[in-house]
């Protein structure tokens, strides 16, 4: 669990991890330079149960934290939760039993239940399939909710790169399809919170540049070659600086380029997502529009 100055929601976070039905977990809190009571919190956590471990560093960032997390388990199985997150009282016992019986898989996650500002319950793809074909365009799991097996991923240090940072995890989990299987569970075992803080305007941007240039990459090996720029036009649309019939054209043009994955077995996610980006940008165009009339 890395953590910057978490006060308003750490204590969620570690309750829900000591309050879990499976009894054979460790902790390891990595604090990112807090400069709130974020220490202070931890330090009464660690007092009050062994299996709880505090990391504490200056500020280097998400990547750095996470791989000191990693880097500092002992067990074979590692879950990831984010500060701000609540996981279910079950989550570890479902998610261990899983792993246990499927050797085969690397990283299982599962769907998850939204909180706070948004309501509602984020399903994730269930199979090995699903997880690799959805990767091709977009992240795969909910990664407060993954489960890894640590055995199958030391061989990729450091697992979080910094050349990915803001799509840290979605670069992870591109980097181990080579390593072995995926799935997702269909039950919500983690509580994901949504809530203003979580990220800025810029951070937004930089994560999108940063999930084009894997997304981009991930295409060049499948014989496609599309722009980082195109890319971004089609997925992200701005019609401020571009009219909706432009949009229409990038689309075309991709779902042309994207010839050798209409060729693979990956063919229904490419439709599927080529259909959800075209109604995102549709959506996205009108109300453009209606706002721009009523700005008149």
């Amino acid at each position: 669990m890395p953590v910057r100055n978490g006060e308003l929601y750490v204590d969620d976070a570690i309750r829900s991890v000591c309050e879990q039905t499976y009894p054979h977990w460790e902790l390891v809190v990595v604090d990112d330079g807090s400069t709130d009571r974020t220490p202070n919190l931890l330090s009464r956590w660690v007092a009050s149960d062994p299996r709880i471990r505090v990391i504490r560093q200056k500020p280097l960032g998400l990547v750095a934290a996470s791989n000191a997390g990693i880097a500092a388990t002992q067990g074979e199985y590692i879950a990831r939760l984010d500060s701000d997150d609540v996981a279910s009282r079950h989550r570890l016992r479902i998610q261990v039993a899983v792993m246990e019986s499927r050797r085969d898989l690397v990283v299982l996650g599962s769907a998850i239940r939204l909180f706070g500002a948004r309501r509602g319950i984020l399903l994730t793809p269930m199979t090995d399939w699903g997880c690799r074909g959805r990767l091709l365009f977009e992240n795969c799991f909910a990664h407060s909710s993954v489960m890894m097996r640590k055995s199958c991923i030391t061989s990729l240090e450091p697992l979080y790169q910094a050349s990915t940072e803001f799509s840290e995890d979605y670069g992870v989990w591109v980097r181990l399809t080579k390593v072995g299987r995926f799935a997702n569970l269909p039950l919500p075992l983690v509580k994901y919170r949504v809530h203003a803080r979580q990220i800025s305007r810029e951070k937004a941007e930089r994560l999108r540049q940063a999930h084009a240039e894997i997304v981009t990459s991930m295409w060049r090996s499948w014989g496609v070659d599309v722009s980082e720029d195109r890319f971004l036009r089609v997925r992200w649309p701005d019609f401020g600086g571009a009219t909706y019939g432009e949009f229409l054209r990038d689309a075309r043009y991709l779902s042309g380029a994207l010839g050798p994955l209409w060729r693979s077995r990956h063919a229904p996610h490419v439709m599927v997502w080529l259909l959800l980006v075209v109604a995102r940008g549709s959506l996205k165009a009108v109300s453009a529009r209606i706002a721009e009339k009523a700005n008149r």
